[in-house]
């Protein structure tokens, strides 16, 4: 196809697009909603997306853990059995460096109701540490 062609099918064009006002109007109108939407949709799921992952990782877990030896050669066997001492020591040091650190334990039980029980891991923590770790 030529150049020229391609003038006259702008052209053809242009006078369909005259010539069907109203459709063109609502045609261009319903595009413009549907565009401005989408955008609205994904800017709010990415939106959600990202702070979500953001309180998980600000009130839910911490970005780094550390564990000895004895928890990589018994982790199958939920961590009631390891004691971890000294945890100060590692503290002070990411204290240092400009983390904030809590110590946590945790371990596995039974809670028991009068309608029956329930298999429960558990969370130890320093309260006044976590304060300094979370928001």
């Amino acid at each position: 196809m030529t150049l020229r062609g391609i003038f006259q099918l702008k052209i053809i064009a242009l006078r369909n697009l005259t010539r069907h006002k109203v459709k063109t109007v609502i045609t261009m109108l319903a595009i413009t909603v549907s565009v401005a939407l989408y955008i609205y949709m994904d800017g709010m799921i990415s939106g959600m997306s990202v702070e979500s992952r953001r309180n998980i990782v600000n009130y839910e877990i911490g970005a780094a853990k550390l564990q000895t030896k004895i928890y990589f050669e018994k982790k199958d066997e939920l961590p009631s059995y390891e004691n971890f001492s000294g945890w100060e020591t590692y503290a002070d040091i990411l204290d240092e460096a400009g983390y904030n650190a809590a110590p946590r334990f945790v371990f596995s039980g039974t809670m028991y109701s009068s309608r029956g029980s329930a298999p429960i891991i558990f969370h130890g923590v320093d309260p006044q540490a976590e304060a300094k770790v979370l928001r």
